[in-house]
C-alpha cells in the first residue's frame, strides 16, 4: 500500500465550547454532502442542467435543488410549473414520465447524487384550510412529483414555506376557525399532503429551508405551545402532521436558513444545532419526539453573495485575516461540523457553471454577472469547499500532488529516522508522557540501536500501559497544510494530532486528527500510519502523538516519523482578495 492509499477519517474530541472558543473548529465529516440552490438553478429545464452536468462534476458539489417542471404540457396541453404546485393541477405522473430518462442520466453524475426537487412552498394566494378540494389537489401534486423523484433517482423534495407573497398561510386569520380547532386541521393537512409523498418515495429526504429553526425566538418561552396559540402560528402544527406520516426510511432536514449570518468564530452554528435538538423539540408533539430525535436532521446554509457584497450591505460578511475566502472557509468548516450531514448553498449573483446563453433573474443583476462563475469571482472557492467537505481526503490528494511534482517532498522535522542520541531515553526532539497518576507502571521509553525499519535505529517502548511518544512542531500558521506519518511494529499503538495554542499544549486533544494505520490487523510487521490536515484557526503548533497501550513486559517500536509541509500549487493557491 502506497502513501496515498486508504481512507482516513477525522476525529474531534474535547469540549466543543473549548474548541470553538479558541477558534479550533474541528473538520467536517467526510460524509457531509454539499447541495447548491439559487437563482441560477430556478429556471433551468432538465436537458439544460444535464448539458452542464460535467461542469458540475468539476466542483465539490454533491447535488442541486431545481424545478423539474418548467412549462411541461400535461395531456390537455396545459403547462405545468413547479413554482405553482400549490395552485396548478391536478398533476399526473403519466404526464411527467417523459422526464425520467434524462433525470436518470442526470443523477448518474457524481455531482448530482443528492438532488432535490422544488415542491411545497408558500402559495401566491392564501388557500383556505377548510378547502378539502384544494388540499386534495395539492396532495395529489406532491405525490406525482415524489414519484417522479423516485423514478428519476432524485434524493427527495425541497420545501420553502417562506411567505414571499405576504399571504400568511401559516398564521391564523380572524376568518379561520378557533386556534385549537384550526391547529388540528392544519396538522391533518400536513398528514394529507405528505402521505402521498412517502407512499411514492418511502426513503425520500425532505429538505426544508426552515423546519423549526425559524422559531428560535420562541425558545425562551416557558410554554411554546401557548405562545404558538397566542401568536396564531400554524407552522409547528403542519410540521407535526409531516412527522405523523414520516416513515422509518425517510428523513426531514432543517436547513436553518438563518445560518446565512452565522459565524464560526462566534459559535453560532454549534449553538443553533444545540437549540434545535434541545429547545425546538418542545414544539413537537410528545408522540412524535422519538421520531424527531432519530429522523429529523440539522443542516447549515451558506449565502455565497455575502462573501462578495460590499461593506455596508446588510448581506455583508467581513474578511478574516484580510480575506473574504478565509472567512468563508472558517464559516463553512463550522457549518459542516455542526451539520448532521448536509450543507446547502444559496447564490444569486453568479453561477456554478457557464451557460451558453445569458440569463436575467428577477431584474436584480446585470446579464453579464451570470456569465461569471462563483469560482471566477472567488478564486479558490472549489478547493476551499473540497477541503472542508473531506479534509483528510483533500489533504491526502494534496500530498500526492506535492510528491509528484519536481523535487518531491522532504521531511521538515529533525531526526525522522529516530537515530540514537547521546543521552538516555528517547532521542531528540521526541518527548514522552506516561500516565503514572492513575496507573502503576514500570514502563520504559528508550532508543533502540539494533532494530528499525530499513535501518538499525528506532524508539522502543516497553510495558507502558498508557502513554505516548510526542513529536512537537512549533511555529506553524493557521491555514497551512501538513502531512504526518510514522511506522510502528507491535500491538497497542495509536496515533493522533493535537494542537498548541499560544505556545502551550491544549489539554483534551481538541480538534485532533486521527492517524490511521494502513494494515491494522498486521501486528507482526512494520505498519505505516498517516494523515493530512489543515492547521485550524487559533493554533500555532501541533504535536504528533504516538500513543501506546501495552501489557507488562510487552514492547513496541516506532520509527520513520516524518512531517511534510504540503506546498499546494492547485486552485487553493490562487486565492486573491475579491
Amino acid at each position: 500500500m502506497n502513501e496515498c492509499d486508504g481512507k482516513m477519517t477525522l476525529r474531534a474530541s474535547g469540549a466543543m465550547a473549548i474548541i470553538v472558543a479558541l477558534g479550533l473548529v474541528a473538520p467536517s465529516f467526510a460524509s457531509c454532502r454539499y447541495v447548491a440552490f439559487g437563482w441560477e438553478l430556478s429556471q433551468l429545464k432538465i436537458p439544460e442542467l444535464l448539458s452542464a452536468a460535467e461542469s458540475f462534476d468539476e466542483t465539490p458539489l454533491d447535488g442541486v435543488g431545481f424545478s423539474p417542471l418548467m412549462g411541461l404540457p400535461d395531456a390537455s396541453g396545459r403547462p405545468m410549473w413547479s413554482r405553482y404546485l400549490m395552485h396548478d393541477g391536478p398533476w399526473r405522473f403519466e404526464d411527467m414520465r417523459s422526464l425520467v430518462p434524462d433525470l436518470r442520466r442526470l443523477t448518474a453524475h457524481r455531482s448530482m447524487k443528492e438532488c432535490f426537487f422544488k415542491s411545497f412552498c408558500a402559495p401566491t394566494n392564501r388557500i383556505a384550510w377548510t378547502d378539502d378540494t384544494a388540499w386534495g389537489r395539492i396532495a395529489a401534486n406532491m405525490g406525482a412529483i415524489a414519484r417522479l423523484a423516485k423514478e428519476g433517482g432524485v434524493r427527495g423534495l425541497g420545501v420553502d414555506h417562506e411567505d414571499y407573497f405576504r399571504q400568511e398561510q401559516f398564521r391564523r386569520r380572524s376568518s379561520d376557525p378557533a386556534y385549537p380547532v384550526l391547529a388540528e386541521l392544519v396538522r391533518r393537512r400536513g398528514r394529507e399532503v405528505f402521505a402521498p409523498v412517502f407512499r411514492e418515495h418511502p426513503s425520500a429526504k425532505i429538505i426544508t429551508f426552515w423546519l423549526l429553526s425559524e422559531k428560535r425566538d420562541y425558545f425562551a418561552h416557558g410554554d411554546v405551545v401557548a405562545h404558538c396559540r397566542d401568536t396564531g402560528d400554524l407552522w409547528p402544527a403542519f410540521v407535526n402532521g409531516i412527522l405523523d406520516v414520516l416513515p422509518p426510511e425517510a428523513t426531514i432536514i432543517d436547513g436553518d436558513e438563518k445560518s446565512y449570518r452565522y459565524r464560526g468564530d462566534r459559535r453560532d452554528f454549534a449553538l443553533a444545532h444545540v437549540q434545535q435538538r434541545t429547545r425546538a423539540i418542545r414544539l413537537v408533539a410528545p408522540e412524535n419526539r422519538v421520531k424527531y430525535r432519530s429522523q429529523a436532521s440539522m443542516a447549515s446554509s451558506i449565502y455565497l453573495d455575502m462573501y462578495l457584497a460590499k461593506e455596508g450591505s446588510r448581506w455583508y460578511m467581513p474578511p478574516l485575516d484580510g480575506s473574504r475566502l478565509k472567512r468563508l472557509e472558517s464559516n463553512l468548516a463550522a457549518a459542516a461540523y455542526a451539520s448532521d450531514g448536509y450543507v446547502w448553498f444559496w447564490g444569486e449573483a453568479h453561477c456554478w457553471a457557464k451557460w451558453p446563453h445569458a440569463r436575467r433573474f428577477n431584474g436584480h443583476f446585470r446579464q453579464e454577472d451570470f456569465k461569471r462563475t462563483w469560482e471566477e469571482c472567488l478564486p479558490g472557492l472549489c478547493a476551499t469547499i473540497a477541503s472542508t467537505k473531506d479534509p483528510t481526503g483533500y489533504g491526502l490528494d494534496l500530498w500526492r500532488r506535492c510528491r509528484e511534482r519536481e523535487g518531491g517532498l522532504k521531511p521538515i522535522n529533525a531526526n525522522p529516522e529516530c537515530r540514537v542520541g547521546t543521552k538516555p531515553g528517547v532521542p531528540a526532539p521526541y518527548a514522552t508522557w506516561q500516565d503514572t497518576y492513575r496507573r502503576d507502571t514500570n514502563g520504559v521509553f528508550a532508543a533502540d540501536s539494533a532494530f528499525g525499519e530499513g535501518d538499525s535505529s528506532s524508539i522502543r517502548v516497553t510495558g507502558v500501559s498508557c502513554g505516548s511518544v510526542i513529536l512537537p512542531m512549533k511555529g506553524v500558521k493557521p491555514g497551512e497544510w501538513y502531512g504526518v506519518e510514522f511506522s510502528a511494529f507491535g500491538e497497542g499503538v495509536s496515533g493522533s494530532v493535537g494542537w498548541y495554542v499560544g505556545g502551550k499544549w491544549m489539554n483534551g486533544d481538541a480538534a485532533s486528527a486521527l492517524v490511521v494505520f494502513d494494515e491494522p490487523e498486521r501486528q507482526d510487521k512494520w505498519r505505516r500510519a498517516r494523515t493530512a490536515f489543515r492547521v485550524p484557526d487559533g493554533a500555532d503548533g501541533f504535536g504528533l502523538i504516538m500513543g501506546v497501550h501495552l501489557m507488562p513486559g510487552e514492547s513496541c517500536w516506532l520509527d520513520n516519523v516524518r512531517v511534510f509541509k504540503l506546498k499546494d500549487n492547485s486552485e487553493s493557491a490562487k486565492e486573491r482578495q475579491p
